[in-house]
């Protein structure tokens, strides 16, 4: 739907629940899509078709939860708080919360009636009210319960907290009304988020229980697999298990439970010794004396927190304790023993325990606390500790072949692990009267219809069926000029031949190739204006061959001295990867130089691969590689047969790995600038990334020059005698009126902060723009916030052949709405790329602020068509092209700090503060040349 037809069109009714989602915090649903081929689908969601019928009551507390849902028609819950006290006063590790939880029901039976729902973690939830004079129960953990004469080792306390709502989940999921007012929607909310919650504890419940050797608490249950081979990750440290994900879903109408399988890379269990030796990839215990570790700080990392049992001797094993650090000493450390006498690790292990230390010059670790010093030879890691650092390339390309299975292997897991897990045999979904459907949820899905693209001259282009095109043949759309432009082969350091033939002729064949496409050579100097260009040839580069590691700077003058110019673009060629020459060369063009470079790690290259490097370049030098027809976006209009002002904004935050507290998370925003929406502007900033936090703190310190920078291209300012009324009018289009906001990598708990957060922002810097240029009454634009996520389990299979491609998945354009989105929010699932292997991943929409007028159609064809204009990929791509870009400006951090900086600093201390560790980041982030702050220099 156009975007005057779409505020025309809608009628008072809609108006006001456009208001109203306003007004409660989230864009409301208007509707579902219609525009679009229907098509049968399979998704890997199971019906949850009979909720319990007997109340919940829930337990909560600031240290373990212990909670209950009421029956449909019921409609409060009961909240009552609890605490879990240990007979000794320490505190109570919460991996040992369900033993204690789950034994405590077990000895007081007369009373726990029925099974309750446990999450691992805080919550529990019991289908029945327990007595109003049950506040305290006696427990212990593992198999102590039980003893003869053992005394109980926990008390575990019970307190009335509040009474919450849980009625509306099976309300609004028929209506799909949560509520008129804001804070009605808002109670609902959160209503409705806690009665899922309970829903998805008890699914998660299931597997646990199935799987005893899990010790991961989240929504996916991983469990060690059934062969020996598939437990090989590729490295001897690591083990590969298979992964059951389980979450509820609420949809219009009904509730399902999402089902998926994975795979997790856990540490090796058995013992320390063999994991570090493995880590490190030696066999010789020599290694780890404290003379030849290399870096401490990144194996203190690897093992911090990891779950350790201490084997003192052969009858002698402690509880399983963190690791805290490790200890250089090794079995020579010193410490006074009970008595006060000094002693050392090993003579204390060899008079208390009879144990002689094997190994006592290597490292020690610490565990439970940072004085409890132990052996590795004496430590055994419990097996299935997710390992979540980063992976080595052999166990990447282990999980890459995992993920290569097609959607009928991925289906038929899907359906395995539906049957494993045995909803219909459980006592737990038994005892709360749940029922799941036993088949697959079937739903329909609309094609959306792919767009034409422009290339030269607004030459049309049909792209293919799986959302493919080629180059040979056409002309870009706004072919770039090549003045001077340069050729640098990096050749090995023993490599003793003369390659520059080698370079000389990928040059000439990279030129002609150029010519093709419509790239021409310089505007020549003094060049009258309103004169046609003529087709000057691009001239020949200059050619040098350099060794790896050699000094860029250096190189660079002299290329400058001898072509008496600074080249505009400089190609490096190298025979394999070498990420400091890359780094050296992008630094150079991005920061110090301001010119466009490209890397190409392989001469003699197959065509379509040389025509994707020459799409990048021509981006980088300042052309459009091809456009999308106007009348494609929803502002477009039909009666002035012209796109109203508009701009779109990528924006994405890059975080270092969950085990780097050190390093800092990368903010990336793109936004374009030209009229035909295809060419971006980037910004980007650092920020500590140790909280991981979501929000991008900066965002209006980005933003603002960014809007400054549309106002100057749309003219100079507006002389002050302008009549009001003239002056309107040209404020109308030196301004963006709509501006649509693509955000990457948001989770569902963040959104509401991210949302407002980043909203305010984008209102105080364009605030901020209207007053740098003395416009304050310049309108602001409408905004749609736009979340996009491919971080889900959500998958769907076709079931009619003519939306089937060759490997099975759905076809691009691909959207799912009806049946599966939220019943109330504005959500959609679009698989917009064609799967190269494997089963197709569609990404997740999620509307959550809407002030232009756009319906569902309008947002699912949009989010389609900007797929297309990726300019690096002659295909659809999987999310919209802003949002790609802001992943390439977060990703293009390494060419923005200099080399000594590290960005896995093994030298900074993990003890600096974060303002302090921001302040070191931000000194040395960029900036990005003058010459290339405008330009594609990301692409």
């Amino acid at each position: 739907m156009a975007f005057q037809a779409a505020a025309a069109t809608a009628t008072p009714a809609q108006q006001a629940l456009h208001r109203e989602a306003l007004a409660g915090g989230f864009a409301g649903r208007p509707g579902y899509g219609t525009v679009g081929k229907p098509f049968n689908a399979i998704a890997n969601n199971y019906e949850i078709t009979t909720l319990p019928k007997d109340p919940f009551h829930h337990y909560d507390g600031a240290r373990l939860v212990l909670s209950c849902c009421l029956p449909r028609l019921s409609r409060f819950l009961l909240r009552v708080a609890v605490e879990i006290i240990s007979a000794s006063g320490r505190p109570v590790p919460k991996r040992i919360y369900k033993l204690i939880v789950v034994n405590m029901m077990t000895a007081s039976s007369n009373i726990f009636i029925r099974r309750g729902i446990y999450d691992g973690n805080r919550n529990l939830w019991l289908p029945f009210a327990l007595p109003p004079n049950a506040s305290v129960f006696p427990a212990n953990a593992g198999d102590e319960q039980g003893r003869p004469g053992q005394p109980p080792r926990y008390m575990v306390k019970l307190r009335h907290v509040a009474v919450v709502d849980v009625s509306v989940l099976t309300e609004v999921i028929l209506s799909g009304d949560a509520g008129t007012t804001k804070p009605e929607r808002e109670s609902n909310f959160r209503d409705m988020a806690s009665a899922v919650m309970i829903l998805n504890a008890a699914f998660q419940m299931v597997g646990r229980e199935l799987y005893t050797d899990n010790t991961n608490r989240k929504s996916i249950v991983y469990h060690r697999p059934p062969s020996a081979r598939d437990l090989d990750s590729g490295v001897l440290w690591l083990e590969m298990w298979v992964g059951h994900y389980q979450s509820v879903r609420p949809s219009m109408n009904h509730l399902t439970v999402n089902i998926d399988t994975t795979y997790g890379m856990m540490y090796r269990g058995g013992n320390l010794l063999n994991l570090v030796l493995g880590y490190r990839n030696t066999k010789d215990v020599r290694d780890l004396t404290s003379g030849n570790m290399g870096s401490v700080h990144q194996l203190e990392r690897f093992l911090k927190n990891l779950l350790v049992i201490v084997k003192r001797n052969a009858t002698n094993s402690t509880k399983a304790m963190k690791i805290v650090k490790i200890v250089l000493e090794g079995a020579q450390y010193k410490f006074d023993d009970s008595n006060g006498d000094p002693t050392t690790i090993a003579s204390y292990f060899r008079r208390v325990y009879g144990r002689t230390i094997q190994y006592p010059d290597i490292f020690c670790v610490a565990v439970g606390h940072k004085n409890n010093v132990v052996p590795l030879e004496l430590c055994e890691v419990l097996p299935g500790q997710i390992y979540r650092g980063h992976l080595p390339p052999a166990a990447t390309s282990k999980a890459v072949q995992k993920g290569k299975d097609g959607p009928g292997a991925r289906m038929s897991a899907i359906v395995q692990a539906y049957k494993d897990l045995k909803y219909g045999e459980s006592d737990l979904i038994r005892g709360v009267e749940m029922t799941v459907a036993n088949q697959p949820l079937q739903l329909q899905g609309l094609r959306k219809a792919a767009p034409i693209l422009l290339f030269y001259k607004d030459k049309p282009v049909t792209v293919s069926n799986d959302s493919s095109f080629t180059l040979p043949g056409r002309v870009f759309w706004s072919p770039a000029r090549v003045s001077g432009w340069a050729v640098i082969y990096f050749s090995d350091i023993n490599e003793t031949r003369d390659n520059s033939t080698i370079a000389r002729r990928f040059a000439s064949d990279i030129r002609e190739k150029m010519g093709r496409l419509g790239l021409k050579g310089p505007i020549p100097p003094n060049h009258p204006q309103n004169v046609p260009l003529p087709d000057i040839p691009i001239p020949n580069p200059h050619i040098s061959q350099v060794s790896r590691g050699c000094n860029i700077h250096e190189h660079m003058r002299n290329i400058w001295r001898e072509m008496r110019m600074l080249p505009a673009l400089v190609i490096g060629i190298m025979s394999h990867p070498s990420d400091a020459d890359q780094i050296a060369l992008k630094r150079f063009g991005d920061i110090d130089a301001g010119i466009a470079t490209q890397v190409i790690i392989r001469c003699g290259a197959a065509d379509d691969y040389l025509h994707n490097v020459l799409a990048k370049i021509n981006v980088k030098l300042n052309g459009i590689n091809w456009a999308l027809e106007p009348k494609r976006f929803p502002w477009y209009s039909q009666s002035k047969k012209k796109l109203l002002n508009a701009m779109i904004i990528g924006a994405d935050v890059s975080h270092p790995p969950p085990m780097n507290t050190t390093s800092p998370s990368i903010c990336g925003v793109v936004a374009t600038m030209h009229p035909t929406l295809m060419k971006y502007v980037a910004r980007s900033s650092v920020q500590m990334g140790g909280a991981r936090c979501e929000t991008i703190l900066g965002l209006a310190e980005l933003l603002q020059p960014i809007f400054s920078m549309y106002r100057q291209n749309c003219g100079p300012p507006i002389p002050p005698e302008l009549p009001q009324e003239e002056r309107q009018a040209v404020l109308m289009k030196c301004w963006p009126l709509v501006l649509v906001y693509y955000r990457d990598g948001v989770g569902e708990t963040q959104l509401a902060e991210v949302t407002a957060k980043e909203l305010a922002a984008i209102h105080s810097a364009m605030k901020a723009a209207h007053a740098e240029w003395e416009e304050g009454d310049a309108p602001m634009p409408n905004v749609t916030f736009v979340v996009v996520s491919k971080r889900h389990h959500q998958r769907f299979f076709p079931r009619d052949r003519d939306a089937t491609d060759r490997k099975g998945n759905c076809l691009p354009g691909s959207v799912f709405d009806k049946g599966i989105a939220h019943p109330v929010l504005f959500d959609f699932y679009l698989q917009s790329q064609a799967a190269i292997i494997g089963t197709a991943r569609p990404a997740h929409y999620v509307v959550t602020f809407n002030e232009n007028p756009f319906d569902c159609d309008s947002i699912e064809q949009l989010s389609y068509d900007l797929c297309y204009t990726y300019q690096r990929a002659t295909r659809s791509v999987s999310i919209p092209a802003p949002i790609y870009y802001a992943d390439l400006v977060c990703r293009r951090a390494k060419f923005m700090f200099p080399p000594n900086h590290d960005i896995d600093p093994a030298s900074v201390s993990t003890g600096d503060s974060p303002d302090a560790l921001s302040t070191f980041h931000q000194r040395h982030f960029g900036p990005v040349h003058k010459d290339m702050i405008n330009r594609m220099y990301f692409v």
